[in-house]
This record gives structure tokens, C-alpha cells and sequence, in this order.
């Protein structure tokens, strides 16, 4: 079973793209792209075309209309500081008609079957690993412990901050130099709980984080962008795309 999935479905002008990075990733992106006059598709890396993120509730209506239950479905979403009007419905007997703001295409019978089948997989996978992590906060993945011996022989490979650890008993005491592997991130705090926030990283994506992990000050209070310092094994666990700033 793959964990991500990327496919497009094309027209003669316009190209539909469904974007999925992570089954633990409560969401699903859909892109549409133009072509112009000279045959020259628009390029997703220049900021261009209309991408929307939809979440498991409105995946769920899309797959409403494509199979039928219902004729058509419409919501707001928001994308690039601005409301985009979205809207899926049926027109005539055998395609579907797909428009985000100023973009629109249909999809004949065959596309609309793998687009039903490629949304209803995604969905699975997503109600199986993306409402398993972090719904439940007694569920909020914790640091594993590791045997100082271990944690020392890991560090050597290691490369960003330093901090001193002290071992003691009633004979000695012993400080060793033992480095950790953190990456800077700019995040929105969505939720707090006692042990654990939920983040918002730059991709989109949220995921719950444990305080215990998290190595910088921040304010609970401020619903703006933070910087935050995070262990970085706790950010490849939750599959969370980022870079060191």
C-alpha cells in the first residue's frame, strides 16, 4: 500500500491533479491547470493554476455527486488570501463539470470512474491512519526512551546544537557533551492540550507535537506564525515535510 498518491486527469485545455502526501495527512489537494493558445501548460512550481485543499468531509460529498447520491455540491474555500467558489455537478447523463474559481473542466465517464475509485482509496486510508494520530490526546505519540550508551553512539552523527547531559550516583558524577538533531520550523498553533500542540507547518499539513519535543520558547496565546525548534525524529515519525530554516 503506497503512501502517497499524484495523478492527473488531462483535457484539451485544462488538467485536474489530485495530490495526496501522506495517509496520515487528514486532507487531500486538488490542482487545475490551463493550457494557452500556443500548447503551453501552466507550471504549479510558478505559482500558477488554482489549488484547494479539501478536507475528509467535503471528499466525502465530492464522492456524493460522482456517484450520484447527489446532482451537485458547492462550498468556499480559501487559497492564496482569497474565498474560492467550488462547485462539482453533474452535466447531462455521462460527465462530470469541476470548477474552482476561474477554472473549469468536465470529465467524461472514464475518468470520472478512476477519479471515484482513486477518491474512495484515498479516503480509506485516510479515516484508517489520519484519525488514528492525535484525536485521541492520551494517544499523543511520546518520545521513546533510549539508554544513554545508545543515545551517545547515535550523536556522533550528529551535527546541529549541543547540550550537556549529567549522570550521578552516590560515587561519581559524569558530564558528557551529547548533540541532538533539531530542525527550526515556522508554525501556526492550532490546538493545545497539556502534553502536546497541534501544528500547522509551512506545507499545510497539521500534525498533534509533543511538548516534551519541543525545544524552544513559544506563546500559547499568539495565533500568528511561530519559530520553533523540534526534534527532528519526531517530525520524520509523523512524515511531516519541512527544512531546516
Amino acid at each position: 500500500m503506497t503512501n502517497s498518491h499524484d495523478y492527473t486527469f488531462f483535457g484539451q485545455k485544462v488538467a485536474l491533479t489530485i495530490q495526496s502526501a501522506s495517509q496520515t495527512h487528514p486532507f487531500a489537494f486538488f490542482r487545475l491547470i490551463k493550457r494557452n493558445n500556443i500548447g503551453k501548460w501552466e507550471k504549479p512550481s510558478n505559482g500558477e493554476g488554482q489549488r484547494i485543499k479539501f478536507n475528509l468531509e467535503e471528499i466525502v460529498m465530492i464522492l456524493n455527486v460522482l456517484r450520484r447520491d447527489l446532482n451537485v455540491w458547492s462550498t468556499v474555500n480559501y487559497s492564496n488570501n482569497e474565498d474560492i467558489n467550488t462547485s462539482i455537478k453533474w452535466g447531462g447523463e455521462n460527465k462530470i463539470i469541476f470548477s474552482m474559481g476561474e477554472y473549469y473542466m468536465e470529465l467524461p465517464p472514464s475518468q470520472v470512474e478512476i477519479l471515484i475509485l482513486l477518491l474512495t482509496h484515498i479516503l480509506k486510508e485516510k479515516i484508517k491512519y489520519a484519525t488514528s494520530i492525535g484525536n485521541d490526546k492520551s494517544e499523543v505519540p511520546q518520545q521513546p526512551k533510549i539508554h544513554l550508551k545508545q543515545k551517545m553512539n547515535q550523536s556522533k552523527n550528529l551535527d546541529i546544537s549541543t547540550k550537556s547531559e549529567t549522570i550521578s550516583n552516590t560515587k561519581t558524577t559524569v558530564t558528557k557533551k551529547i548533540k541532538t538533531n533539531l530542525k527550526q520550523v515556522n508554525c501556526i498553533i492550532i490546538f493545545e492540550t497539556s502534553k502536546a500542540l497541534r501544528l500547522q507547518f509551512p506545507s499545510g499539513e497539521e500534525s498533534w507535537i509533543p511538548k516534551s519535543t519541543i525545544k524552544s520558547h513559544f506563546n500559547s496565546s499568539n495565533k500568528g506564525e511561530q519559530k520553533f525548534f523540534i526534534d527532528s525524529w519526531i517530525l520524520e515519525k509523523n512524515q511531516i515535510a519541512t527544512r531546516a530554516e
